[in-house]
């Protein structure tokens, strides 16, 4: 028995190479991640269409909505009978279910697949459409034995579940006592948070409806999700009133952007875990789980206003990026 296995990314030689011999000219910004299918759809661009989509310069934000709207129109082209738009917004709710699947990017099933194209089409497929919905961009399938499919990069996947909450904040009653009583278990990643945060200052009465509608029901998940994204804004402090997240799960919640007031953390879980530079005024934290902290080198060193948090490992220094720069 031959088992291979493949690198989830390229170094930065290796990816360097990867476009020399595609013949492609571009500065890849630092935060792209270098894995194959963002690398080969870069590649296979036109020379207006790599200008325009890294005219955006370092802003990952805007990168990521030209790169997802790219994918769906050159798909778009090749299956006729769906727009680049109907093909976007069925991958949104595509990552919705996903939301709730235990292996994070699937498996979906084939009758899943439709009913997410009557949702948002709002007929049933045909026999032509079905056969396209089964080849949908960054969607792969999860083995030769199985019909069943699952996503096969999570920069796409995290960014079009943060496009799916950002849809909420707009959605009518029905769908949103739906969505705040949802089991899920997967949050948002730094893409998702960092795509959220943008709805900050036009919708931010909604984000904080739906997160106190939603730590309240069964989807702490989400509400996690809106207060780490507002948390991810430029706006320097936030008074959450009180706000509480109790058996909620982070895998990013980063203090140091947008200093939280009144705000209560406790029993949650906590991927990486970024401390604020000063104390959050009428914030607490207590018996929490991370698996990282930054800001502080040891246990001993964790401010008062957090009591009772387990972490596997402390770190004074934010990323690698900042020892680099240190």
């Amino acid at each position: 028995l031959t088992l291979l296995r493949c690198k989830e990314e390229f170094s930065e030689s290796e990816l360097q190479e990867f476009f020399e011999r595609r013949k492609v000219d571009v500065s890849v910004p630092r935060w792209l991640p270098r894995r194959p299918l963002i690398c080969q759809t870069i590649s296979d661009l036109s020379a207006d269409e790599l200008e325009s989509m890294f005219g955006v310069g370092e802003d990952e934000v805007a990168f990521w909505e030209h790169f997802i709207m790219v994918l769906c129109e050159r798909d778009a082209r090749i299956h006729v009978s769906f727009d680049a738009n109907t093909i976007l917004e069925i991958l949104t709710y595509l990552a919705r279910l996903t939301r709730m699947k235990s292996p994070n990017v699937g498996p979906i099933s084939l009758i899943e697949i439709q009913r997410v194209f009557e949702a948002a089409v709002g007929q049933t497929p045909v026999e032509e459409a079905s056969v396209m919905l089964q080849r949908l961009p960054s969607l792969g399938r999860l083995s030769a034995e199985s019909n069943d499919r699952q996503f096969i990069d999570t920069y796409i996947l995290d960014g079009l579940r943060a496009r799916d909450v950002k849809k909420l904040l707009k959605t009518d009653e029905a769908e949103l006592r739906l969505v705040a009583n949802a089991p899920w278990v997967n949050p948002l990643g730094d893409l998702g948070q960092k795509i959220l945060s943008t709805a900050y200052e036009s919708q931010i009465k909604e984000m904080i409806s739906l997160a106190t509608r939603s730590l309240s029901a069964n989807n702490r998940v989400l509400g996690c999700d809106i207060v780490a994204g507002i948390l991810y804004s430029d706006c320097h402090m936030f008074d959450f009133k009180g706000l509480a997240i109790d058996q909620g799960h982070f895998l990013r919640l980063d203090m140091s952007k947008n200093i939280p007031h009144n705000l209560r953390i406790s029993n949650t879980m906590i991927g990486s875990f970024v401390l604020p530079s000063s104390i959050p005024p009428g914030t607490k934290m207590s018996d929490c789980m991370a698996e990282r902290v930054y800001g502080v080198a040891a246990q001993s060193g964790l401010p008062t206003w957090i009591t009772g948090l387990q972490a596997d490992e402390f770190d004074s220094t934010e990323s690698v990026s900042r020892i680099r720069r240190i």
